[in-house]
Formats: structure tokens, C-alpha cells, sequence
């Protein structure tokens, strides 16, 4: 499971659980800035698409349940792309635009 918001221009995600212990960063922050695109899908939709396919694309996945997916794309960071469970796509949505 996963904490996704928005605060002081960033974008935090923070694992929590049995995620935290089993990941290698447990905490992402990304400068909203860094936001080129983004949009709110299902994981079944995700999992489709193939979008965390790419071997040459570097991604944090943090999705879990059947909660709705923030799909981020990234520039000038060390992540391409953030993939995240989230409880309120329309609230965060609004704090990254």
C-alpha cells in the first residue's frame, strides 16, 4: 500500500506495510514540474496497455488493490514514470495541474 499527495510543489509517495520493508526506497518525491503528463487509469487497463513493459523506460510502481492509478510521466528525473495507487485521482489531480 501506498500514501500518494501533494505538498510544498512535490509529489510524495510513500510505501507503507509489508511494501516498505520489501522495496529499496520506501519514500519518492518528484517536483511537480517534472509532471509532463499524467493520467488516472484502472490497473487492468495498465496491466493491458504493457505501459511498465519497456525495458528502456525506468519506472516506481506502487499499485495495489482496485483503487485508480496515477500514471505520471516524467522528465529531468531519475524515474521516467510513476505508477500509484490512489484514493482521490480528482484531488491530486487538481494539485498537480
Amino acid at each position: 500500500m501506498s500514501s500518494v499527495k501533494v505538498e510544498n510543489g512535490e509529489l510524495k509517495i510513500e510505501l507503507t506495510g509489508l511494501d516498505r520493508l520489501l522495496s529499496r526506497n520506501s519514500t519518492v518525491s518528484v517536483p511537480v514540474s517534472h509532471i509532463t503528463n499524467y493520467s488516472i487509469g484502472k490497473k487492468e487497463q495498465f496491466k493491458k496497455n504493457g505501459k511498465w513493459s519497456k525495458k528502456s523506460d525506468k519506472a516506481f510502481v506502487a499499485i495495489s488493490g482496485d483503487k485508480p492509478v496515477l500514471i505520471a510521466k516524467l522528465c529531468d528525473d531519475s524515474y521516467d514514470y510513476i505508477f500509484a495507487s490512489v484514493d482521490n485521482p480528482q484531488e491530486l489531480a487538481s494539485k498537480i495541474s
